[in-house]
């Protein structure tokens, strides 16, 4: 679609951050499978044959219904329970005998958002074995844009709708994708060494 809309190999690979001949590799490779040509190629431009302008036309209404569907799943995923979490405290209860306290309803986002209010879900636990329970602390990060992430991944978040809940099957990550999740993912980790550190900080001054 980005070559179809450019008429060119070099400004689509700009577009996709990528070098012209993945693109036009990519582009052959379709027209292998699909039995037709879908571009003429001429020194300067390409231009869209028959085929490939119904080609086009097919894929512009995938991708509008496969849009569709990313939203209804992302305003499902806001309001389903954190499933995971509460089977690994059943678990830990019943293997370990850890009591475990945690209130991750700041990782959901909230009516007409798509961030959640906060990085991390921060909790505790203790065992009922010990003589002296002493209450230990845990943190829980679930993949979710807190509201005070940087503005480059709330762009990131904006343009495409299943950032940061993206299939692990994907694994052709481009230079921007990569970029968001590793900076998503060092921001919530400061946001949880901070919380760690504020929390020591106190507990030395009430000292």
């Amino acid at each position: 679609m980005v070559v179809a809309e450019e008429s060119h190999f070099g400004r689509a690979a700009e577009r996709l951050h990528l070098t012209p001949s993945p693109v036009s590799r990519a582009v052959k490779e379709l027209e292998r499978e699909l039995g037709a040509e879908l571009f003429i190629r001429r020194y300067h431009q390409v231009e869209l044959t028959p085929a490939g302008e119904q080609v086009l036309t097919r894929a512009q209404a995938l991708l509008a219904d496969f849009d569709e569907l990313r939203h209804l799943a992302r305003a499902v995923s806001r309001r389903a329970p954190f499933t995971t979490l509460g089977q690994a405290i059943a678990l830990a209860r019943s293997e370990v005998g850890a009591d475990v306290r945690i209130d991750p309803v700041g990782l959901r986002a909230g009516p007409g958002s798509a961030q959640c209010p906060d990085a991390c879900a921060r909790g505790t636990f203790t065992y009922a074995e010990d003589k002296d329970p002493v209450l230990r602390h845990l943190f829980y990060l679930k993949l979710a844009v807190p509201a005070g992430a940087p503005w480059d991944i709330l762009a990131y978040q904006d343009s495409h709708l299943s950032f940061p809940s993206d299939s692990t099957l994907q694994q052709l990550y481009d230079d921007q994708e990569f970029e968001a999740y590793r900076e998503l993912g060092y921001h919530c980790a400061s946001a949880v060494l901070a919380s760690i550190c504020y929390q020591e900080d106190a507990a030395a001054d009430a000292r």
